[in-house]
């Protein structure tokens, strides 16, 4: 009758209704297992792969620095030196003759310093760069690694700012990720160090001396021990207090005729 074939209607449409929304609710939940599933397949190429390089960059830089304050300025043991309690001494301000003035060897100094870290460090920058290329390979990514790479170094209070510019393009399943800058943040004291290193070298070079005790009031977080060799040549001994790090290096200056 009527009344049944209405109620008939009813359900049907009630049905439709029911199944549209559950078809709606399907597709909200593909979508997501979907996107969610693309984020973590592509989730390496976000902060993870800046974090790993940029991680790798700092451990490899820090390493030069400490090799560089250990030897005291420089990645290897130069050529001139003074032998002093079973270690090589690099001379930072030197000259072969008495009764001369010593002419600084790196006269500018934190340039040097940059030079240093950036010849030992930049290879292992690199390798970095094609560890994690590799890693992401072996995953399954598509990896796209600029053959240029850009390294500046920036030695500050307290710390070491290193900038590579560098690109890294990573594709997979439709979706790529592009980066091209990474930034590493070393604390460490070697321009703290050095900088009190070069006004030692600069009061030497000048008087024949230094006034390392007003270099110390100066500079409250650094301890300067100066050692007399019965040659005439000096020891310093530069330490950071803060971080028990320090520098040695010798000097040859104004050395007395010996009367004949």
């Amino acid at each position: 009758n009527y009344n049944t074939f209405v109620k008939s209607k009813r359900s049907q449409v009630t049905i439709f209704i029911i199944v549209a929304i559950l078809l709606v609710v399907a597709i909200v939940l593909i979508f997501l297992l979907y996107r969610n599933s693309i984020n973590s397949f592509i989730s390496p190429g976000g902060e993870e792969v800046n974090q790993n390089i940029e991680k790798c960059v700092s451990k490899n830089v820090e390493d030069s620095i400490n090799q560089i304050i250990e030897v005291g300025g420089y990645i290897k043991t130069p050529n001139l030196i003074k032998n002093f309690e079973g270690r090589e001494i690099p001379y930072l301000c030197y000259t072969s003759k008495d009764d001369e003035h010593c002419k600084i060897v790196e006269p500018v100094i934190v340039e040097h310093l940059k030079d240093e870290i950036y010849n030992n460090a930049y290879n292992k920058i690199d390798k970095c760069f094609k560890d994690q290329k590799a890693e992401l390979e072996s995953q399954g990514y598509d990896i796209v690694l600029g053959e240029n790479m850009d390294v500046s170094i920036e030695l500050l209070p307290g710390k070491t700012r290193v900038f590579v510019q560098r690109e890294f393009k990573i594709n997979k399943a439709d979706i790529s990720k592009s980066f091209s800058k990474f930034t590493s943040i070393i604390q460490s004291p070697i321009y703290d160090i050095f900088i009190v290193v070069h006004e030692i070298l600069r009061q030497e070079s000048k008087y024949c001396n230094s006034d390392y005790p007003l270099i110390m009031m100066v500079n409250k977080n650094v301890q300067i021990d100066k050692f007399q060799t019965g040659d005439d040549n000096k020891i310093y001994d530069v330490k950071d207090l803060p971080t028990n790090k320090n520098v040695r290096f010798a000097v040859r200056n104004c050395v007395l005729t010996t009367p004949k």
